[in-house]
């Protein structure tokens, strides 16, 4: 086995242990193994000779997801514009441009000051149907009430209730969780929603769990159904009712591919 394949398949391995990390909720474990894996799949990269275009263009592909795992923006789009420039298939080039686009909205956060606290969400929209602050209201509201939707379910689960087939759901939640959702800002259609009413909240009391851990657990979900393998929820998600709600409130959310991309 070449060097180059060596490194590759270590940060592969080490990779999969930091999804099953972040998917558990030890995000500083999660962290360490993401650093780990992408300075394996750098190595890997610079051990490689002649490689043939689809080799160099998969693996900047993972490098530059791997980067952005690690919150390194500039290293990430380095690395997706590299293998762009690789000349790759379709299918691998679309993926270049989602890592791309991912940490262009990440730089779109740091360019403007903008720090998610614990208990909020970015929203953006982009697109034919989007402009300078202007989005079309039904992309727009029905993502907003979509993603409230999945947060409100997934506080359901983590608090052990049983799946709600009708009705709203209980006072104590709605309270707990008393979303806002921020003004548009100007030159963009991107919003923040944030969790929590303000008021003191003790979840070890009413038996729910931290803001954090419902953010990270939405942040996944979309992330799994986006990348086409909502089968690895099986482990964050083992509860089918849940699980299939799960999966189609994030497909609800995620781009058309027309109006909003």
């Amino acid at each position: 086995m070449s060097r180059s394949r060596a490194s590759h398949d270590r940060a592969m391995d080490l990779a999969f242990l930091a999804d099953r990390s972040k998917a558990a909720g030890n995000l500083d474990e999660a962290r360490g193994l993401y650093a780990q894996a992408l300075e394996s799949e750098l190595a890997a990269l610079h051990a490689l000779r002649d490689p043939t275009p689809m080799t160099l263009a998969v693996m900047h592909r993972s490098a530059a997801w791997l980067a952005l795992e690690c919150d390194d923006i500039r290293l990430s789009e380095k690395l997706a514009s590299a293998g762009l420039a690789a000349d790759p298939p379709p299918d691998i080039a679309d993926e270049l441009r989602e890592v791309w686009e991912q940490a262009n909205f990440h730089r779109h956060l740091q360019t403007r000051g903008l720090v998610l606290a614990d208990n909020e969400i970015e929203l953006t929209l982009s697109g034919p149907g989007v402009g300078l602050g202007i989005a079309e209201w039904t992309a727009y509201r029905t993502r907003v009430d979509d993603t409230l939707k999945m947060i409100t379910r997934i506080t359901e689960r983590r608090a052990e209730r049983p799946f709600r087939r009708r009705g709203p759901p209980e006072t104590a939640i709605r309270d707990y969780l008393s979303p806002h959702v921020s003004l548009p800002r100007a030159a963009s259609y991107s919003v923040s929603i944030r969790l929590g009413s303000g008021q003191l909240h003790l979840p070890g009391v009413l038996d729910l769990p931290e803001l954090p851990e419902v953010i990270h657990d939405f942040l996944t979900i979309v992330e799994k159904v986006n990348g086409s393998v909502e089968d690895q929820l099986e482990e964050l998600i083992p509860d089918d009712s849940y699980r299939r709600n799960a999966v189609a409130l994030a497909k609800q959310i995620a781009p058309d591919g027309a109006s909003i991309k």
